[in-house]
């Protein structure tokens, strides 16, 4: 890449600028000039940046009183030539394409677009902005290096440091190799937990003591056994005849109860007298009853002419009928007064009969409560009843320490057996914590990410003694209590720390490893800037395109060679 010329309009102090760039440029002037704002402008027209990465903070290069600034800017890549124009205003940016085959309205380009044709931002910034990577936390200069290097096969580097058992340990611990730091923290939580786990075990296998066996004579308690069945057996013969005479006793008893009850229960029987009545005969008043309402029919005589013969109806005719009705309204009160005498004595009868029902009812229920008595014979004479008190008393206790042996036999059982297995689950835990031990160092910082970074730093280191004899890069730092160790990023040369080094030995650091940086991948930035290039005794040679700026008493200006 080569920038060859850069346009300002009200970019930070400057209205309106023009620089035009050769390989070789010493940007000379005093403090205040300007020499730090062309490197802005140009990380700012290419990327929207700050100097120090940001995007946000881009608004700043606006002139004061301005509304928006403008750099154009003219640069090659792989001998092609583009030139763009970003704007900036307080609230968004703009890139435009300046190649005149198209109006400026239709020429505008995203930034994705404009990063396909330069390098990525990290990497520009790192070989470009001389002194930049050194400012970085060691973390971050860890991390650049890492993920701008030659990728190192981490399942390959494993089995090289463990050998032949590495396939038995990726499958037994689930290990993978995507974050080493993750693994690592891992296998340290569970080397607590397998600790903490034999530890236990440890305790209980150490604590645990034989259980003493409770005295128990097995033949003293046969033998109780067999004289308890023995004198069991005549007790339960002797019980037995106490139940039966029990059982004969309750059965003479419950016999005189039932006769008692069913003596009183015949007494019932014979109060209760029966009448030889049959149900009365409700024929006689249905005959009332209809004859009434046939009486009771009026014989009607229509008005005018007869409806079958069609003749004036005669009124001794009419005359005849109106006696007929009347004759039959007298025969119907007789018949009425006759059906009430008869049903009021049908209603009487009905009531005895009713009455008469009951007691038979009540006859065959008292007869069916009558209970025949149980034939009782009487059992055979009386035993002694005897007693095993002291016997069983004895028994029980023999029982008692069969019981107490057997349960501390069992109990001991358990814990032999327990102990066994925990003796093998602490073959199990030694043998996991010396697996744990194992790759704790090998995924720990001085392991395969030491390993790795050393791998990774080895063209780095090559180049950096080309550039600088007798240099070198530390990535581990042994603690105090020489047991512990932090991830660094220490440069030496001649054994002299870059944070002691004067400014001017820095500077050469510096330049060194921007040129590094830009030959690691790929030589796709070419361009560097240095700032204050005056603290070192002589204007440094820098390959491809360079920017050296330095304070002098004059105005601003770049001398090409």
């Amino acid at each position: 890449m080569k920038i060859t010329k850069l346009k300002l309009f009200n970019f930070k102090n400057f209205e309106e600028k023009e620089f035009e760039f050769d390989d070789h440029n010493l940007i000379t002037g005093s403090n205040g000039s300007g020499k730090s704002t062309i490197k802005d402008a140009i990380i700012f027209c290419l990327y929207n940046k700050t100097p120090e990465g940001s995007s946000a903070d881009t608004s700043k290069f606006i002139k004061n009183g301005k509304m928006k600034c403008t750099v154009e800017i003219d640069f090659e890549v792989n001998g092609e030539t583009y030139k763009i124009k970003r704007e900036r205003t307080n609230k968004n940016s703009r890139i435009t394409f300046l190649d005149g085959s198209q109006s400026e309205e239709d020429s505008g380009i995203t930034q994705r677009e404009l990063d396909s044709l330069i390098p990525p931002f990290e990497i520009f910034q790192n070989v470009f902005n001389i002194r930049f990577f050194m400012s970085l936390p060691d973390r971050d200069k860890r991390k650049f290096i890492l993920d701008h290097t030659e990728q190192i096969d981490k399942l390959k580097l494993f089995k090289t440091i463990i050998g032949e058992k590495a396939d038995d340990l990726i499958e037994k611990y689930n290990l993978s190799f995507d974050d080493l730091n993750i693994i690592h923290k891992r296998l340290l939580t569970e080397k607590r937990f397998a600790n903490t786990e034999l530890d236990r075990t440890n305790t209980i296998i150490n604590d645990s003591t034989e259980i003493e066996l409770p005295s128990f004579d097995k033949d003293k308690l046969e033998k109780l056994e067999q004289d308890f069945r023995d004198t069991k057996f005549l007790i339960d013969k002797a019980n037995e005849n106490k139940n039966t005479w029990s059982i004969y006793e309750l059965k003479i008893q419950n016999n005189d109860a039932i006769e008692r009850r069913n003596e009183s229960i015949k007494k019932q029987i014979e109060s209760i007298v029966i009448e030889d009545l049959r149900k009365p005969d409700q024929r006689k008043l249905n005959n009332l009853l209809i004859k009434k309402n046939e009486i009771k029919k009026k014989i009607s005589i229509p008005e005018g002419k007869c409806p079958l013969c069609l003749q004036d109806i005669n009124p001794a005719h009419k005359n005849k009928i109106d006696e007929i009705n009347d004759k039959n309204v007298e025969v119907a009160e007789e018949i009425e007064n006759e059906y009430n005498n008869e049903k009021e004595a049908y209603n009487k009868a009905l009531q005895a009969f009713n009455k008469n029902i009951e007691k038979i009812n009540r006859k065959k229920t008292l007869e069916n409560q009558i209970v025949e008595i149980e034939e009782v014979i009487a059992p055979s004479e009386r035993m002694e009843i005897l007693s095993s008190g002291e016997l069983e008393k004895e028994l029980l206790q023999a029982r008692a320490n069969e019981v107490a042996y057997k349960i501390a036999k069992r109990n001991e059982e358990e814990r032999v057996e327990k102990i066994r297995k925990l003796k093998e689950l602490r073959e199990v835990l030694v043998k996991k914590i010396e697996d744990y031990t194992a790759l704790i160092k090998v995924f720990s910082p001085k392991g395969m990410p030491a390993e790795e970074m050393r791998m990774k730093l080895e063209p780095v280191i090559t180049l950096f003694n080309k550039f600088i004899p007798e240099s070198k890069i530390k990535t581990l730092q042994i603690l105090k209590n020489e047991l512990d160790y932090k991830e660094v990023f220490k440069v030496y040369v001649k054994d002299k720390e870059y944070s002691k080094m004067s400014l001017g030995e820095k500077t050469l650091v510096d330049i060194a490893l921007s040129r590094i940086i830009d030959s690691l991948t790929g030589d796709i930035v070419g361009v560097y800037f240095l700032d204050n290039s005056e603290v070192v005794d002589k204007e440094p040679k820098i390959e491809n395109q360079a920017f050296i700026a330095k304070v002098t008493n004059e105005e601003l200006k770049i001398n090409n060679k």
